[in-house]
């Protein structure tokens, strides 16, 4: 048998509280006494309904106000805590951490209070919703590690490369208040661009964390929109109505979350397509445009050519006639100068002894009429061989090209390396042909 445990009176009041404060526990009863001291601490004694039991509990001030439960004699409350004993009086306390009142009518007639003292603040209203930021990336999550609803989101998110900052808080019964209340407190100080709540539905008790003004305040204080993706039970929570954006499930919230960059994959898709499908009509047009105006530049390429041709043979034939007019000319001025020559010799030698001067200047007259008319004729005759000549064009800048012997008209009629004859106004010009580039043209 162990000796016994001798201590000190403070030594075993510090091993019992030590104890105590492992007894952790959740207490009903109705409330038979409250006082509320000067700095916030509130302290009040329990009662069973039907038993002789009371046991004095004692709740510090911040607990309190974040509770949101004014405690009034006679109201029926579920307390969670530990008992601790007092050294200075040796009296034992119940330490109350939540605080949550017993009963559906009892909650659902706090829940209408504070929903109508939300409403009469605006808090409610849809016009002070904030829109989800475009393509948001830095997502803050608050939900509980365990249980479906951080898989659900998370499945349903999307490979979008979002930065998740995860908070992991408990979202069950009133104790959860605390947890959230933490975890927001924490994100704040993060660079978000939106806030997710989540848990699944329940019963108005289990949501009671939800229902909480201190929670529901901190919601619609919060620097980012929120989206409180949280269940209901038959009365939607205050912090869903409050949020920003209240889908029914974690899956609804992954969707809305990555909502615009879905729909921006949709919309560059759809671009896309339409883009290489305006690109194949229009280089089709272009093709059929390029085609025709090829058939139209050929067509009328070949009625020049003929047209050209013709002019050629038929200044060919006018060349001819005029040289063939001119040997002609040349031949009957030289057959008149002869004759009258001849004739104006024999005057001479059958009149040298009676002729007169008078006589002399008339036949020297005419020959001189004759031989100015015969000269102008053939001066005449030129002409128009050098204005029909089409040689004539080389004196105005223009050129002939030659490959081989045959005219050069269009740029396949050589090929790189090829020595032409270039001709010119005073001569001809011998070039190698470097390079080659076809004129584009338009109808």
């Amino acid at each position: 048998m162990n000796p016994t445990l001798t201590f000190t009176v403070s030594e075993y009041i510090a091993t019992l509280n030590a104890a105590l404060k492992t007894l952790e526990a959740h207490v009903v009863g109705e409330v038979i006494k409250v006082i509320v001291s000067s700095r916030g601490h509130v302290y009040f004694t329990l009662k069973d309904r039907d038993q002789d039991a009371v046991i004095d509990c004692v709740m510090w001030g911040y607990n309190y106000k974040v509770n949101g439960v004014q405690l009034e004699t006679g109201m029926e409350v579920q307390i969670g805590g530990s008992s601790q004993m007092y050294a200075p009086t040796g009296r034992i306390s119940f330490h109350t951490k939540t605080l949550a009142l017993v009963g559906e009518g009892a909650l659902k007639k706090a829940y209408e209070k504070l929903k109508k003292e939300l409403a009469s603040q605006g808090l409610l209203a849809e016009e002070r919703k904030r829109p989800l930021p475009a393509f948001p990336n830095h997502i803050g999550i608050i939900t509980s590690r365990q249980g479906a609803v951080i898989h659900d989101f998370s499945n349903n998110l999307g490979t979008w490369g979002f930065a998740l900052k995860f908070v992991d808080s408990r979202v069950e019964g009133k104790e959860a208040l605390f947890d959230l209340l933490q975890a927001m407190k924490t994100l704040r100080k993060q660079n978000l661009d939106v806030l997710v709540i989540m848990r699944g539905g329940g019963s108005m008790q289990s949501l009671a964390a939800f229902d909480n003004e201190s929670v529901v305040r901190a919601i619609a204080d919060f620097p980012v929109p929120v989206i409180a993706a949280i269940g209901h039970h038959q009365d939607v929570p205050l912090a869903a109505l409050v949020a920003d954006h209240a889908p029914s499930t974690p899956t609804a919230a992954a969707h809305l979350v990555s909502s615009s960059w879905d729909q921006a994959e949709k919309t560059l898709t759809a671009s896309t397509q339409t883009i290489f499908t305006k690109y194949r009509e229009r280089t089709h047009q272009i093709a059929l445009t390029l085609q025709l105006r090829r058939e139209s530049i050929a067509e009328k390429f070949s009625e020049f050519i003929k047209i050209f041709t013709q002019a050629s043979a038929h200044i060919r034939r006018a060349i001819t006639r005029l040289e063939e007019t001119t040997q002609f000319h040349h031949a009957s001025v030289a057959s008149t100068g002869a004759h009258l020559t001849n004739g104006y010799s024999k005057a001479l030698l059958a009149t040298q002894h009676n002729t007169d001067l008078l006589w002399h200047e008339r036949i020297k007259r005419s020959f001189i009429v004759i031989q100015s008319a015969q000269s102008t004729t053939l001066a005449h005759c030129e002409q128009i061989i050098t204005l029909n000549n089409p040689l004539r064009l080389l004196q105005h800048g223009y050129s002939i090209l030659k490959n081989g012997g045959k005219l050069v008209k269009h740029t396949e009629d050589v090929t790189i390396g090829d020595s032409i004859q270039v001709l010119v106004a005073d001569g001809i010009i011998h070039s190698k042909v470097t390079d080659t580039k076809r004129t584009k043209h338009t109808t």
